[in-house]
């Protein structure tokens, strides 16, 4: 009779799964610990929740449609001790192995808890991905999502102006490289919905979510299955958290001048106007703020079946912080004097100095509604805004005239409804909807600061100079008044309608399809340089739609786990295009584009060659949908601007051919070390060339771009009871013909004069090389004195980064040398976040302290080819210094260094 009613609780608790989004599973077995038989009919589940299995004949379970998240599993069988494994970790689509062995019951109700979870190989890993839960997320030092991306190694971040793409940084677009790849590889999603702009092809900046609401993030840089399209290079996977079982909450405070903690209503970038008591004086003008916070539980009188969480922060700060040099001129002496000879009139900045600035908040809520043990609702919402001026190499002109800088607001608000439904213990099914908008707006104001009235275009004055050029022999190098070259506004609205079904076929055969629907709004209005006569004008709107569908199988077996997948993709830019744009003007055709239609097939497999060791391979091809600004720009074709450019909406899909190969072996109980060689072809990818023609020549988009990357990547893991560590290393090696789709455009490459052949790009990085270590002390631990234990409750967190040099191009006497023949100085940065932990009541306190580059080393991402340093451009201007050509004032340059040491300090009342 007992063991008929564990046999219906079980199959209740398969009835009863609920979604989060993005799932996993739990699988195992359940034997007698001294027989070693399979105990059929033991009750699984998860304490908590309402998911659960009963074994098989062999003692087998699984139980599918697991939220991501860390769980208690409880097994129970009659006459047998209860068994309770704490701390096990779900990951978004993997199988998280948990077996247990029983033993009789001596006592009734006795359970054994075991909290030590076994540190293994993951033996259905078939090629690199990094999980990174919640906790480890708000303990590493790390300043934003952009910072954790790219501490993994194999992953760049492009922060210099002359080797970034031009005009990226300003629009506030990111330019991350993964792998060897172009910039904009990446695809992101929130809960399986995208957030990629569709009209830059890569995520704003700051598009970000506060840290408060993810539970996960899951990066996949290898080959990855079939579900997940859009992206040559890497899928970065972010999975929300739910509300719990009981009312919980934060309130965080960071600053890098601990007085405005008092001032914290006072959002604005004015140091100058508080009480100094930061500990360096670029942390003093940087003046970082930053409030973020959460809430989450049940709503009231639900019965804890609709659940709840807000979170949200504000930050306000100044976008670079730069040590110039001591040395400006001296307004009692004259001009031509031994003191101020070589300097600007307007050299008045000494040492630290702050420019541009960023403000931003965002707003995220989630709501979850349990509709029955077998259906799930939920409703997201996120709303952000972030408005910030750069200040870069490329904006030297207005150094000292930054009222004239363009200021840039970028604004988006997603919703997702998301439906969740088990037909049985197998299968399940969930429909997705979202709507993700994005606006961009970039003006310049009357008084130069944000809060000022933006001027129209027609109220834009041509950038000028010192008109007192008898007194200012240098007046042609700094602009004084006028204002920046972008009056623009854009926007996009993606409505986007997924459908999967999976479906646990046998215990070792997993089914999964599914369908997903993207319908974008595209929309610009832009006019550069406005003050000229015939300015650059682009004005559009298109409504692309995107269709993919896929399935995939995963077959899975003590000895092997295999990931077989197909993925289709069809695009329609629904826009018209010159059928062959080399055709002499009269003869231009202008055609539809149609829908395209492409195909990926994709395989990786694990095999188990030890009980901790395995290899893995993986193949797949990728396609990405071409940008669509590049697309649509200039869609009425007009020739007669000076260097017309014009779009192609006829551009395919750029393809990607992708093979990686893995050594994944447990060296000992609590250390993994993995060694994964990769290489990556590209064709297809998009490029500009210019087509001379009469009357008028032009550049037009096409697809005839081409790259190969390869690589190795070393990782070693290791988890002790109180520290963690973390070693990647990446040995790489990128080329192509081109580094950017519009690199053709700039060098006004023909047919004749395009590169035929690959070489070194700039965003190459022989060695990428990160260490993460963490260490934890809990009650009553560390060195202790009287009873008393002064680092008891504390986290310690250290990240050390190493990357080569950039590439460049050498010049010797005016005389450039090989393309990308040398390389720049290394990249080193050292970061530590210290925490400690106080009980006061029902309330946590914690006091924190984050210092990103702790020891200011002054890293270069700007170098002059002469010297291939950053502080001296080479003989040559030397020369012309002394002759008078330049000031000095004019090569001091700090934009040519990354950012300095930052120290941050941090409150947080949790409950």
């Amino acid at each position: 009779m007992k063991r008929l009613v564990f046999v219906i609780t079980a199959l209740v608790f398969t009835l009863s799964s609920i979604f989060a989004g993005t799932t996993g599973k739990i699988a195992g077995r359940v034997v007698d610990a001294r027989t070693k038989e399979p105990l059929v009919g033991a009750n699984v589940y998860l304490k908590g929740t309402n998911f659960g299995a009963s074994t098989d004949q062999d003692g087998e379970f699984y139980i599918i449609n697991v939220p991501v998240g860390t769980y208690t599993i409880i097994a129970v069988y009659v006459g047998y001790r209860t068994i309770e494994h704490q701390g096990v970790r779900v990951i978004l689509d993997q199988t998280t192995v948990v077996n247990f062995e029983m033993s009789e019951e001596i006592v009734e109700g006795e359970t054994i808890v075991v909290t030590a979870t076994p540190f293994k190989v993951q033996k259905d890993e078939t090629s690199k991905k990094i999980t990174i839960q919640a906790d480890e997320i708000q303990s590493m030092p790390v300043q934003d999502f952009s910072d954790l991306v790219v501490a993994q190694a194999g992953v760049i971040q492009i922060e210099s102006s002359v080797q970034g793409i031009a005009g990226f940084e300003d629009r506030g677009i990111e330019e991350i490289h993964v792998r060897g790849g172009r910039s904009g590889e990446i695809g992101y999603t929130i809960d399986g919905t995208y957030i990629v702009n569709p009209f830059y092809g890569a995520k704003y900046s700051w598009t970000e979510l506060n840290d408060f609401a993810v539970e996960q993030v899951d990066m996949k840089t290898g080959v990855f299955d079939a579900e997940y399209g859009g992206a040559l290079s890497s899928m970065i996977n972010i999975i929300t958290r739910d509300g719990g079982e009981k009312l919980e909450g934060n309130l965080r405070f960071y600053t890098s001048n601990p007085a405005n903690l008092a001032n914290l209503h006072e959002f604005t970038v004015d140091p100058e106007s508080r009480l100094r008591l930061a500990p360096l004086k670029q942390d003093y003008l940087r003046d970082y703020r930053e409030i973020s916070g959460g809430l989450g539980g049940p709503v009231p009188g639900t019965n804890k079946k609709v659940r709840f969480i807000v979170t949200g922060s504000r930050l306000a700060t100044a976008y670079r912080v730069y040590e110039f040099d001591y040395v400006t001129f001296d307004k009692t002496q004259d001009q031509f004097s031994e003191h101020n000879r070589y300097l600007n009139k307007l050299d008045t900045i000494a040492g630290w100095h702050q420019m541009g600035f960023r403000y931003s908040w965002d707003l995220y809520g989630k709501l979850s509604w349990r509709i029955s043990n077998a259906m799930k609702l939920t409703f997201s919402n996120w709303n952000l805004k972030t408005t910030f001026r750069t200040a870069n190499l490329s904006n030297y002109s207005y150094q000292y005239y930054e009222a004239g800088r363009n200021i840039n607001t970028q604004t988006s608000d997603r919703q997702a409804l998301t439906f969740n439904h088990q037909l049985s213990r197998k299968t399940f099914y969930d429909v997705r909807l979202s709507r993700f908008y994005q606006k961009m707006f970039i003006g310049v104001t009357d008084n130069g600061n944000y809060d000022g009235r933006y001027l129209r275009p027609d109220e834009y004055e041509r950038p000028g100079f010192d008109e007192d050029w008898q007194n200012n022999p240098y007046w042609y190098e700094y602009y004084i008044k006028g204002h920046d070259r972008y009056y623009h506004t854009n926007y996009a609205e993606t409505y986007e309608a997924i459908i999967n079904v999976l479906s646990q076929v046998t215990k070792h055969h997993q089914l999964k399809a599914g369908v997903d629907y993207r319908r974008h709004t595209i929309f610009i209005d832009e006019i550069q340089l406005p003050w000229l006569l015939t300015p650059y004008v682009e004005k559009y709107k298109r409504h692309p739609e995107e269709l993919a569908f896929y399935v995939q199988d995963l077959l899975e077996y003590e000895y092997m786990t295999i990931h077989l997948g197909m993925r289709v993709d069809l695009l329609n830019a629904h826009s018209k295009y010159w059928k062959n744009p080399y055709a002499p003007a009269d003869e231009r055709e202008l055609v539809d584009s149609g829908w395209e239609v492409s195909y990926s097939p994709r395989i990786s497999f694990s095999h188990v060659i030890t009980e901790n060791a395995t290899f893995t391979f993986g193949y797949g091809q990728f396609t990405q949908t071409p940008t669509y600004r590049n697309k649509y720009i200039n869609p009425n074709r007009d020739l007669k601007t000076y260097s017309p450019l014009v779009g192609n909406a006829g551009l395919s899909m750029e393809k990607m051919t992708a093979y990686e190969f893995g050594l994944n072996v447990g060296v000992t109980d609590n250390l993994i070390a993995q060694v994964i060689g990769w290489s990556k072809e590209y064709s297809g990818l998009t490029s500009t060339e210019r087509v001379p023609q009469f009357p008028y020549s032009y550049t037009i988009f096409l697809n005839t771009d081409y790259a190969t990357a390869r690589g190795m990547d070393v990782v070693i893991r290791r988890r002790g009871s109180n520290s963690n560590f973390v070693l990647q290393y990446t040995l790489s090696r990128a080329t192509a013909n081109r580094k950017d789709p519009w690199e053709g455009y700039r060098e006004t490459d023909t047919p004749r004069t395009m590169p035929k052949r690959e070489i070194l790009m700039s965003y190459d990085r022989t060695h990428d090389f990160s260490i993460l270590y963490s260490y934890r002390l809990h009650d009553k631990q560390g060195p202790g004195l009287f009873g008393v234990y002064p680092l008891q409750k504390t986290s310690f967190d250290l990240m050390f980064l190493a990357m080569s040099g950039a590439p460049y191009t050498p010049v010797i006497g005016n005389v450039a040398g090989e393309t990308n023949s040398e390389r720049g100085p290394w990249n080193l940065t050292t970061n530590f976040n210290f925490r400690r932990f106080f009980n006061v009541g029902d309330f946590r306190l914690i006091f924190g302290i984050r210092v990103q580059n702790l020891f200011d080393w002054k890293n270069p991402i700007d170098i002059y080819p002469e010297t291939g340093k950053a502080d001296d451009p080479g003989p040559r201007i030397n020369e012309l210094i002394e002759m008078g050509w330049f000031s000095r004032t004019l090569w001091d340059q700090p934009y040519r260094y990354g950012r300095r040491r930052q120290i941050d300090f941090s409150l947080e009342i949790a409950f």
